[in-house]
C-alpha cells in the first residue's frame, strides 16, 4: 500500500523555518527528510496530542529501531511542533515534555490549570461583535462543560445537541472517541438561545453546522482560537488556550467532583487509561505515605 504524501510547501517552510533558527545546510535536510517520512506515515499529525505522538514513535515502522535512533527521531518531532507553534498552526506544544529516557511519562502541572470558577470568568467578556456573543458562550460552555476540543466543536452538528432528552453526541475520530455528554443546567439556556435565536441571526446558508461565523458560513479553527486569545487578558499570569481548558476541565472531573477514573475516560474520549491517570492529583497526605512507604530512609 503506498504511503500519502505529506504536503510538499510545509515540508520547504520547516526546512527554511529551520535554517532561520541558524541550522546547517546538512542539518536542514535531515530534519526536512525525517519529517517527511514522519508525515507519510502520520497524516494527522499536525493535530496529535501528547498521547498520539507517544504511540505514533512506538508503532511498526519505528519499534525496529534503536532507542538511540527514536530519540534522534523525537528531536526532529519536537522541533516540527516548535515550528507549527511558532507560525501560528497550533496554540500549544503535545509533547515537548515526551523523553524516551525508560518508561515515557508526562506529569500535568496543576498549578498551571483554571479552577471552575476562573474559567467561567470567561461569559462575562462579551467581545467586540454583538451578534457573536450568543454563539462565543455557546462554544465556551461546550468547552468548559464537556471538555471538547476545538476541531470538535467545528465538527459538531445541531443535530447533535438533543435539548430535550439534555444530551450532546460527540463523533470521534482519529485522536478520541466518540461519546454522549449530558447538558449541564447552567448551559442549557445558553445553548437555547444560541440555537434558536442567535444561530438564526446570523445564518446564511443551509448547514446543520452547530458554530457559524460572522461571514453566515460555517465556523472555522482560527475563530475560535482568537476568541480564546481575546479572553488572556482576564488571566495575566497564566496561557489560556484551548489544550489548557481541556486540561483543567479533566483535572476538575476527577479531583473535585470526584468522578470514577474509567468514566472520566469515557467523557475524556480518551482511548487508553494511561492517558486519564496522568491527571489525577495526588494529595499533600497522599505523598506524605507515599514517602512513608517507599522512601529508603522512611
Amino acid at each position: 500500500m503506498t504511503k500519502p504524501r505529506p504536503d510538499p510547501a510545509i515540508i520547504t517552510e520547516f526546512r527554511s523555518y529551520m535554517q532561520e533558527k541558524g541550522y546547517t545546510k546538512e542539518a536542514v535536510k535531515g530534519y526536512g527528510n525525517s519529517m517527511r517520512n514522519y508525515l507519510a506515515i502520520n497524516p494527522k499529525a499536525n493535530s496529535y496530542e501528547y498521547c498520539d505522538v507517544l504511540s505514533s514513535i512506538e508503532q511498526k515502522a519505528y519499534r525496529p529501531l534503536t532507542i538511540s535512533a527514536r530519540k534522534t527521531i523525537l528531536i526532529y518531532i519536537k522541533k516540527y511542533y516548535d515550528f507549527l507553534l511558532d507560525t501560528g498552526r497550533r496554540d500549544d506544544h503535545p509533547c515537548r515534555q515526551l523523553n524516551l529516557k525508560g518508561r515515557i511519562d508526562k506529569t500535568v502541572i496543576h498549578s498551571d490549570l483554571f479552577t471552575m470558577a476562573e474559567l467561567e470568568l470567561m461569559f462575562k467578556r462579551e467581545g467586540k461583535y454583538k451578534k457573536l456573543i450568543p454563539k462565543n458562550k455557546a462554544i465556551i460552555s461546550l468547552l468548559l462543560y464537556q471538555g471538547m476540543t476545538v476541531a470538535e466543536i467545528i465538527r459538531l452538528k445541531v443535530s447533535d445537541i438533543d435539548l430535550d432528552a439534555g444530551i450532546i453526541s460527540i463523533t470521534g475520530g482519529q485522536l478520541l472517541t466518540s461519546r454522549r455528554l449530558e447538558i449541564k443546567p447552567k448551559q442549557y439556556g445558553i445553548l437555547h438561545d444560541y440555537i434558536n435565536t442567535g444561530r438564526k441571526r446570523l445564518l446564511k446558508c443551509k448547514t446543520d453546522s452547530f458554530a457559524i461565523g460572522l461571514t453566515g458560513l460555517p465556523d472555522a479553527l482560527d475563530n475560535t482560537r482568537k476568541l480564546l486569545k481575546s479572553l488572556k487578558p482576564l488571566y495575566p499570569d497564566k496561557n489560556l488556550n484551548a489544550m489548557a481548558i481541556r486540561d483543567s476541565v479533566i483535572c476538575y472531573w476527577l479531583n473535585e467532583c470526584k468522578i470514577p477514573l474509567e468514566q472520566v475516560q469515557l467523557m475524556a474520549g480518551h482511548r487508553w487509561i494511561s492517558c486519564t491517570e496522568r491527571y489525577v492529583q495526588v494529595s499533600t497526605e497522599e505523598q506524605k505515605e507515599i514517602l512513608k512507604k517507599y522512601h529508603p530512609l522512611g
